[in-house]
């Protein structure tokens, strides 16, 4: 599972946001199933927030977002966000690239690097 998520923040609490995010970061990395989550910055929009999201399947991502952490950091948002965040499922259609991924079970991550290597997941 591969989503896509979009965090406009209200003016100039793109860093708070991002705050939020990078304690989240933290948390999920120790989620089974997690491979890779990775923040990103709209350039020249401080406040516009883009996430990168990639679990091992349909439980891993329901998992991570039933999680404690991240019912918390949605309910913080509210107050720090201009509308909810848009959240795209992407479907792998090949690539390459995807050699910095990390997760606490190395057999997936080793297994995910290796299959992206040749044309997916």
């Amino acid at each position: 599972m591969i989503y896509w998520v979009e965090l406009h923040a209200r003016a100039g609490q793109g860093d708070e946001v991002l705050r939020v995010l990078q304690a989240l970061c933290t948390t999920t990395r120790a989620e089974p199933g997690a491979l890779m989550y990775g923040l990103h910055r709209v350039g020249g929009d401080a406040d516009r927030i883009v996430l990168y999201e990639r679990y091992r399947d349909e439980q891993a991502a329901a998992f991570h977002m039933q999680s404690a952490p991240v019912q918390q950091a949605l309910r913080v948002f509210e107050g720090l966000l201009r509308e909810p965040p848009t959240l795209r499922t992407l479907q792998w259609e090949g690539g390459f690239g995807f050699a910095m991924v990390q997760s606490g079970d190395d057999d997936i991550a080793s297994q995910t690097v290796h299959q992206d290597r040749r044309t997916g997941p």
